[in-house]
């Protein structure tokens, strides 16, 4: 059984240094301030379900949400510096076979991109979650 702790681990793991935002990946979901600097790339799983348990089979089909948000510095070109990073992010994950190995499927993804000028420092926020689909057998011992 793959663990949510080592799927984030090692999506922080591939993305660190193959993207703009250099080794600021972290695995845990922080608000803008307290980030000591941007871009930044923050990594968790927030919800997962085990779903088609057959009791003959002692097992189902889990799935989790892994999402990945990128904060950017508030800037006239944030919409297009969020653009560049999830690219990257798209093609680390995307473009590798032992990372879309571990899973029975990858539901595509979601992508969403805001502005928030609340706070002390105002931030581009992208959002990219990825549908993560693998078996799971339940031990009936």
């Amino acid at each position: 059984m793959i663990n949510t702790k080592d799927i984030r681990n090692d999506v922080v793991t591939r993305l660190t240094g193959n993207t703009a935002v250099g080794a600021n990946v972290i695995n845990s979901k922080v608000t803008p301030n307290m980030m000591k600097s941007l871009p930044a790339i923050c990594v968790y799983t927030p919800t997962q379900n085990l779903e088609s348990v057959d009791p003959r089979e002692l097992g189902g089909l889990r799935t989790i949400d892994l999402q990945i948000e990128v904060l950017v510095a508030s800037s006239t070109s944030w919409a297009d510096t969020l653009d560049d990073i999830m690219l990257e992010i798209k093609t680390v994950l995307y473009g590798s076979a032992s990372f879309l190995d571990q899973f029975e499927n990858v539901n595509g993804y979601t992508e969403q991109h805001t502005l928030s000028d609340e706070g002390e420092q105002p931030v581009g926020l992208g959002i990219l979650t990825l549908g993560l689909e693998l078996f799971e057998a339940i031990d009936a011992t």
